[in-house]
């Protein structure tokens, strides 16, 4: 009796170890084999985007098809705004000189989703509804700076305007102009060429101060020759949310043309954009390795974007002693004495800054990408450069380690190729058919001449 009592224990416990080993395959497989089949189906991420038909409130982006979607998410700034079954779309209802980031992500049939694309960073144009107005010829600044009665300085423009308006320039005005105040977040001060006129000059220094905040600098011709013939920075930033878009920037090799902030007590720039516009010919040659195109000295949360920045005698984006947090993407660097460097000095350090999905070639001097950390000072931390395309610089293209020295900066996926510019010598920055650099250029920034 004893002997079957046994028996049949041994064969429930065998039973129930069974229906355990299949319980246990049962979860294991609705677990990892439901994600295999779904990874299995899952859409191919989207690639190359686009930008194109900037206007004050809309951008158009554009990509190239994924595989097995049948739908793309639009995301905005991290927040999915609509699908579309098309390969383009227009994003309308943004604010005028508004920053944003978008992403695609592709959608299949069965609504499985891609992982996002690579975000492409776009800036809408300033304001076009011209409230004041200056022209250097006919203007007299006994006018009001109305149409009819417009004022024949640009520094008496910007005394008249305030916050909301858009101050608009006919002609070419020989001064230095000192802004001193500027608008609100929501309102900004707008200083731009008038719509619908060839593109104005401003030839001078001009120096944005730290109290003129909330200032949209757009749609000029800038040359910064220092009519004293001095060599100071123009433009000089060092108001908080101040914007150049879609200017044509150079000083016929002078000096620095755009400098950021000071740690000299002239104050930090805060949230700068400088998106669209061509920066060039900035400082003396062969270069004294302190003229640059675009110099971050003091400089908070900055976004360069889809600029080109050629022909600089040295640094064409230089971030020291103290950028903090800068995005620099989507920009064409060509012909600079050196391409981007990450830095510091004098008790600084550069943190945070993203330089991505750019262009940086032929650098004259040195590197491409390159650091400098002196001794005794602090070493720049979370500093990133990835998915760049670089080529030819004269030293190499991404600086090494040096035996002993920190670098402080982390490389990613950055690929080495030519670009393939179609006549950058002449200043056509356009990629030729096949250019293994295309997923780089946003067709956003101006590749060919300002007009």
């Amino acid at each position: 009796m004893t002997h079957q009592l046994n028996s049949r224990r041994q064969v429930a416990f065998m039973v129930m170890a069974v229906l355990a080993l299949m319980v246990t395959a049962w979860i294991w497989l609705a677990l990892h084999g439901t994600a295999t089949a779904a990874a299995a189906t899952t859409p191919s991420t989207p690639t190359s985007l686009r930008g194109r038909a900037l206007t004050a409130t809309s951008v158009t982006v554009s990509w190239h098809s994924a595989a097995d979607a049948t739908r793309y998410a639009i995301i905005v700034d991290g927040h999915e705004r609509e699908t579309t079954d098309a390969r383009s779309v227009r994003i309308t209802s943004l604010k005028p000189a508004s920053t944003h980031d978008i992403n695609v992500q592709a959608i299949d049939a069965s609504g499985h989703r891609s992982s996002r694309s690579v975000f492409l960073p776009v800036t809408t144009r300033a304001g076009t509804s011209c409230t004041l107005y200056a022209a250097s010829s006919g203007g007299t600044n006994s006018g009001d700076g109305s149409r009819v009665h417009p004022v024949s300085t640009a520094t008496r423009l910007v005394e008249l305007a305030g916050a909301g308006d858009v101050a608009c320039l006919s002609g070419s005005f020989v001064e230095d102009l000192t802004i001193r105040h500027g608008g609100t977040r929501d309102a900004p001060l707008t200083l731009r060429s008038t719509p619908g006129l060839s593109r104005a000059t401003i030839r001078g220094r001009m120096w944005v101060t730290d109290n003129a905040n909330n200032v949209v600098i757009a749609g000029l011709n800038i040359d910064g020759t220092n009519l004293d013939g001095g060599e100071l920075p123009s433009p000089t930033i060092e108001g908080d949310r101040v914007r150049l878009l879609d200017n044509d920037i150079t000083n016929h090799r002078h000096h620095i043309c755009v400098i950021l902030g000071s740690i000299h007590g002239f104050g930090a720039a805060r949230s700068a954009v400088l998106d669209g516009n061509r920066i060039h010919d900035c400082g003396r040659r062969p270069g004294n390795n302190h003229h640059h195109g675009v110099y971050l000295e003091n400089a908070i949360g900055t976004r360069i974007t889809n600029n080109v920045i050629a022909d600089s005698a040295d640094r064409g984006i230089q971030l020291y002693p103290s950028s903090q947090n800068a995005l620099i993407a989507r920009n064409v660097l060509f012909r600079n004495g050196e391409g981007v460097i990450f830095s510091g000095n004098e008790g600084y350090a550069s943190n945070g800054n993203r330089v991505v999905d750019n262009v940086i070639t032929w650098a004259r001097t040195r590197y491409n990408i390159e650091y400098w950390w002196p001794e005794g000072n602090p070493v720049g931390q979370r500093n990133l450069a990835a998915r760049n395309c670089v080529w030819h610089g004269a030293w190499g293209n991404i600086a090494e380690v040096e035996p002993g020295l920190p670098r402080g900066f982390e490389t990613r996926s950055n690929l080495t190729a030519d670009p393939l510019f179609r006549a950058p010598t002449s200043g056509d920055y356009r990629p030729r058919s096949g250019s293994p650099c295309s997923g780089q250029f946003s067709g956003l920034a101006p590749l060919t001449r300002l007009t």
